[in-house]
C-alpha cells in the first residue's frame, strides 16, 4: 500500500484501519466572533462596584 500512495498517510488501530472523518460538531474553518454578549456580560453576582474618579 505505501507502495502505491507514498505521499498518503494511513492509521490503523486494532481492529481495522480507522476512518478520516470530520467529526459533527468541530470542523476546520475559520471561527467567527458572533455579534453578542456572553451570558455572563451583566452577572454581578450581588456585588456592585462603584468607580468615581
Amino acid at each position: 500500500m505505501l507502495d502505491r500512495f507514498p505521499d498518503r498517510v494511513f492509521a490503523f488501530d486494532e481492529f481495522e484501519p480507522l476512518g478520516i472523518r470530520p467529526t459533527p460538531g468541530f470542523c476546520w474553518a475559520e471561527q467567527s466572533k458572533p455579534n453578542r454578549l456572553p451570558a455572563t456580560y451583566r452577572r454581578t453576582h450581588g456585588v456592585t462596584y462603584f468607580h468615581g474618579c
